[in-house]
């Protein structure tokens, strides 16, 4: 790597499909929750994309024990998140929240990461414990899209220690994939009531993994 370079060469980050989401891409992120959660806006920083240099971050992030991933493309997206109007009014920002064996084997929750990178460029409070992961689930990767909604029902609810007046929250996850988890998660923040949720992740996978 060139001086300066961090977690990934100049020549493998040209490589990594960053998504243009200054508006709603036709048959992007967004697309994967019409008719199934009210969300403000949608967006992910790049494509997942199986033996590329964006799978190959996300490894490192989930399972090398490099949390600084996370932090520093967590930048680079409230970098490109701080210029869109659509999140100005953004007043809070809350990782979707891991299981404790997960976070205890990893040692960090990897959502918290990049939510602790973009909050760096949007200035606004990181508040990790304000979803609660309450029902530990097998990894659902290798079910259907039906199967994992089932299984993601009730994994969440609101710490309701903590007392808030946020009218917009930023929603923040590693990988969507089917979105199931996103939006088990934003069906419990709106729950609160007068209160707006928009999603922003590291990767975005169109096809399920």
């Amino acid at each position: 790597m060139l001086s300066g370079e961090r977690y990934v060469c100049t020549t493998c980050l040209h490589q990594i499909h960053l998504l243009d989401f200054s508006e709603k891409e036709e048959g992007g992120i967004d697309t994967v929750f019409y008719g199934k959660v009210p969300l403000e806006r949608a967006v992910s920083l790049f494509y997942f994309i199986k033996g590329g240099v964006g799978q190959s971050l996300i490894h490192q992030l989930k399972y090398k024990s490099k949390g600084g991933v996370g932090e520093h493309f967590g930048q680079i997206l409230g970098e490109r998140l701080s210029v869109l109007p659509a999140f100005q009014d953004i007043d809070a920002i809350v990782p979707v929240p891991l299981s404790k064996g997960k976070k205890r084997k990893r040692g960090y929750n990897q959502s918290e990461k990049i939510a602790r990178g973009i909050a760096q460029k949007l200035q606004k409070p990181v508040l990790p414990d304000y979803l609660l992961r309450v029902k530990q689930k097998e990894s659902q990767t290798q079910y259907n899209k039906f199967t994992r909604w089932q299984n993601i029902q009730l994994c969440y609810e609101r710490n309701e220690k903590i007392k808030s007046s946020f009218r917009h929250i930023l929603l923040v996850d590693d990988v969507i994939t089917t979105g199931a988890t996103i939006e088990s998660c934003v069906h419990v923040l709106l729950e609160q009531g007068n209160i707006k949720v928009s999603v922003a992740s590291l990767a975005f996978a169109p096809q399920p993994l």
